[in-house]
């Protein structure tokens, strides 16, 4: 580093670069720093693999549709569509549709995000045949895609009641168990759908999410290589073996699972940004810009992939490169941007640039003073800048 006239030099702040996670999806696998200008921790993200089966009829191969929760927009209804009790009704069916024609009419709507004629064929198909486990199981799914995990449950638990052998209703319980944060729940349902079905990919990969979440990082791996090994061309099962192994601190090995995850799906930003952390856990600071670099890419605004660039570069001592970096990961707010704001500034103090050094400590400061984040680097930082 520049010596700095005579005084200490800067400290980095001490917020990680946290990746771009859900709540639930935040694991425990953050290490200290050492200071200077490695990072106070990085974090590895585990994703979730959280996409439910969908079924047509009784008997055909199941389906998988990812749904965001929240569910998408649905058409507005017109007197049309609405039945003389006041219920919407299953657009489209004819008077003499059997039930099976009418779950499959739901399944059209529900993949189309219009959840409301979703369940009215739903709800008509099993009028027509009460016991029509598929069309209560895909009302299941119906609330899984609008967010109600609870009511969820209670259809998914109501289809094993009738089908205890149904893999993707055990499957689907899981998933809404996990979203709930129910995670002891979550894996007994996902370990029943593996055990009904051993070639169940998904299901593998999940129970290996919520095993690395309670800290069973044997049994974690040992489902990652299960599903990948049933299907070599999965990227996620790659990216969160390597997720694993580097918990189990088996860098290398981690390393390469990041690596084949990053070529089956190039345009996976979440693999490089862990094969960035990786990378900059060995030391190899080189590497780990050019994946950083590739998650920036594929994700404009990856603010935790460009902190962490702009940590790379600042050890390899292409500082304006890191100014740039930092200057990036400023825009997420909170205390992501108080460190964001407080490494820029000890670039800044490398480079000499005292008046820009003392702007970004001081907005460093106010961010601080502002939120809930504390870091004594900064007040320290900004005391030896105005003390030069």
């Amino acid at each position: 580093m520049t010596a700095l006239r005579g005084r200490g030099r800067p400290r980095a702040g001490k917020d990680p670069a946290e990746p771009a996670c859900t709540q639930r999806e935040r694991t425990p696998l953050r290490g200290a720093f050492v200071g200077g200008l490695v990072p106070k921790a990085v974090a590895v993200c585990l994703l979730a693999l959280v996409p439910f089966a969908l079924d047509r009829v009784a008997g055909e191969q199941k389906r998988l549709l990812i749904v965001q929760d929240g569910g998408g927009a649905v058409r507005a209804t017109t007197p049309s569509d609405v039945g003389d009790n006041g219920k919407i009704k299953c657009l489209g069916a004819g008077k003499r549709a059997n039930s099976h024609e009418l779950n499959a009419l739901g399944v059209e709507y529900q993949q189309s995000a219009r959840y409301d004629f979703a369940e009215a064929c739903y709800r008509a198909a099993l009028r027509k045949k009460p016991d029509f486990v598929v069309a209560l199981f895909n009302t299941g799914t119906l609330r899984l895609a609008v967010g109600d995990d609870k009511g969820a449950i209670a259809i998914f638990s109501e289809v094993l009641s009738v089908q205890p052998m149904y893999a993707s209703a055990h499957y689907n319980l899981g998933t809404a168990y996990y979203r709930l944060g129910q995670e002891r729940q979550a894996a007994a349902s996902f370990k029943a759908a593996v055990e009904i079905d051993p070639n169940y990919v998904h299901a593998h990969a999940n129970l290996a999410t919520v095993l690395h979440l309670q800290g069973d990082l044997d049994g974690a791996k040992k489902h990652h290589q299960e599903s990948i090994r049933i299907d070599p061309g999965f990227a996620d099962g790659w990216m969160n073996l390597g997720n694993v192994l580097k918990a189990l601190e088996q860098v290398e090995a981690a390393i390469q699972s990041y690596t084949t995850a990053t070529t089956l799906k190039p345009e996976y930003a979440m693999a490089h940004y862990n094969l960035g952390v990786a990378h900059m856990s060995s030391g190899n600071h080189v590497a780990a810009v050019e994946s950083y670099r590739q998650a920036t890419k594929h994700n404009p605004r990856f603010f935790n992939a460009y902190y962490n660039l702009g940590l790379s570069l600042q050890a390899l001592g292409q500082l304006e490169g890191a100014i740039k970096a930092f200057s990036n990961a400023t825009a997420k707010a909170g205390g992501f941007a108080m460190s964001a704001y407080n490494n820029m500034g000890t670039v800044l103090d490398q480079l000499a640039r005292l008046p820009e050094a003392i702007q970004a400590y001081k907005t460093a400061l106010k961010l601080m003073l502002d939120g809930d984040a504390t870091s004594s680097s900064v007040i320290a930082n900004l005391y030896s800048a105005l003390q030069a």
